[in-house]
């Protein structure tokens, strides 16, 4: 399982990365804390591992370096961690597969 520190640099990119920020929102800072303790507790629930948690914020700011002009709304780093952090799983698990072959695979 991932470190608490970790998962709160990880959280504290994506948000920065994709979520938009007006000086005028007074709110800025209660989003950021609601999204930190979303990747938070969903790291303590779903338990991912660190290497997960780097290649999720690996896969957003590939995105973020192909699509340089995108804005992102409220609500999409919660959206965008979650896919990422999908993506990340199961080609670490994939990759698993492949360097120790077993009987049983997901395609079987």
């Amino acid at each position: 399982m991932a470190s608490f520190k970790a998962t709160l640099q990880v959280a504290d990119l994506i948000f920065g990365k994709w979520e938009t920020f007006e000086p005028k929102q007074s709110d800025h800072r209660a989003r950021k804390q609601q999204f930190s303790n979303y990747v938070v507790g969903f790291a303590m629930r779903v338990g991912p591992s660190v290497a997960t948690l780097l290649h999720a914020l690996l896969y957003t700011l590939k995105l973020r370096s192909i699509y340089p002009c995108a804005k992102g709304e409220q609500g999409c780093a919660h959206r965008l961690f979650v896919v990422s952090l999908l993506v990340a799983a199961r080609y670490l698990n994939d990759r698993l597969l492949l360097i120790k072959p077993s009987h049983s695979t997901w395609s079987s």
